[in-house]
């Protein structure tokens, strides 16, 4: 952009652009201006079903489409005038037509009214042509170029290091101005706990199964469990695959529980947020909506789980306190609620707002309000 030359060649206007993988999609603060976008969304699969955002989404995908579109045609000018003698558009295509709307049909269309000429090997083509007026400038003529000038100084200069700012992941949220400790895990596990590994396929299996059975018939339910634990879990003991399986159907068919994998929750919900001096990352295990209220649940499979909420580890109270403070900008107006789902158990133990506020206020100050 910006320099020119004596012949340009556009030799592929037949195809357009596409994106490719996920996308980001602006999200406008409640009551903003459009332009002042608040939050960027990536929409998983299966968004549709959220109603809340939904709307929004589409409403952005749509601005985002035009944008990209009108950029199409701001790039398709300055092509065209990189040319000072001549241009040369050409293009391609095979059986499939050529997309439409592409560089080549817009030109093409500009340039319906001129005349045909003969081309090479039989083809015709349409030219615009303008007869030269100012005689050419012989190389004697022409202005010599100093290219001896020294360079700037920033150009001999080291970049500077890019800012950053620190991570977090919600599992390990420090205190403010407090290190990690702060917020202990749950208490130590003895070296036999230690020693055995199938504790961590336990935990993995229980969060796919419950992320994917919903999705299952309930008829189908237990022969789906028991297929996708023996195919991902085939070095663990029958018995604790078939604790697995049972654990895990108990959860879904558990009437109780129903709320948290009805129509429009979602499951591995993936969060981003910028708060204060730290950027937030972590991923809610399931996010359902519960009236008016939005609810969070993180599954945890400690064995034995805590009875009371005493007991549970400060960690696991930080991690909710950091998902409601990263998801009460995005929607306003409705409470945020959070809770725990014991797999062994099952059972649901929300935490109370003033806990999560007591943790919230140690982790960012003063929390977001509802």
């Amino acid at each position: 952009k910006g320099l020119e030359a004596p012949i340009v060649f556009l030799p592929d206007t037949c195809s357009r652009a596409r994106n490719q993988g996920p996308r980001l999609y602006p999200m406008p603060r409640a009551g903003a201006a459009p332009e002042d976008v608040g939050h960027l969304v990536w929409p998983p699969s299966g968004y549709t079903k959220f109603a809340a955002i939904a709307a929004t989404i589409e409403a952005s995908k749509d601005a985002l489409d035009r944008a990209e579109r009108e950029e199409y045609h701001r790039l398709l000018y300055v092509a065209m005038t990189r040319a000072r003698d001549r241009l040369y558009v050409c293009g391609w295509q095979g059986l499939q037509k050529r997309e439409e709307n592409c560089w080549y049909d817009l030109i093409e269309a500009g340039l319906g009214p001129l005349p045909e000429h003969d081309g090479a090997c039989g083809k015709t083509v349409r030219r615009l042509t303008s007869e030269q007026t100012k005689p050419a400038k012989k190389e004697a003529d022409r202005e010599k170029v100093a290219v001896d000038a020294p360079l700037p100084e920033w150009a001999l200069a080291p970049a500077p290091a890019e800012r950053t700012r620190p991570k977090l992941a919600p599992s390990r949220l420090p205190y403010a101005g407090a290190t990690a400790e702060s917020f202990p895990d749950q208490a130590p596990l003895s070296p036999r706990a230690l020693a055995d590994k199938s504790r961590f396929a336990r935990g993995r299996l229980v969060h796919a199964l419950l992320e994917h059975l919903p999705e299952v018939a309930p008829s189908e339910q237990e022969r789906a469990a028991e297929a996708f634990v023996e195919a991902r879990g085939a070095d663990l003991a029958p018995e604790l695959r078939a604790e697995i399986v049972a654990e895990t159907l108990a959860i879904a068919r558990e009437v109780r529980f129903a709320p948290l994998f009805q129509p429009g929750s979602l499951a591995e919900v993936p969060v981003v947020a910028r708060i204060g001096d730290y950027d937030l990352e972590g991923q809610i295990d399931r996010l359902a909506e519960v009236g008016n209220d939005l609810l969070i649940v993180d599954y945890k499979t400690n064995r034995p789980p805590p009875k009371t909420l005493e007991e549970v580890a400060p960690a696991y109270i930080a991690q909710l306190a950091g998902y409601r403070r990263a998801l009460a900008p995005i929607f306003p107006g409705r409470r945020v609620r959070a809770a725990l789902l014991w797999t062994d158990g099952p059972r649901l133990m929300e935490v109370p707002s003033t806990v999560l506020d007591d943790a919230e206020k140690r982790l960012f100050g003063v929390p977001v309000e509802p």
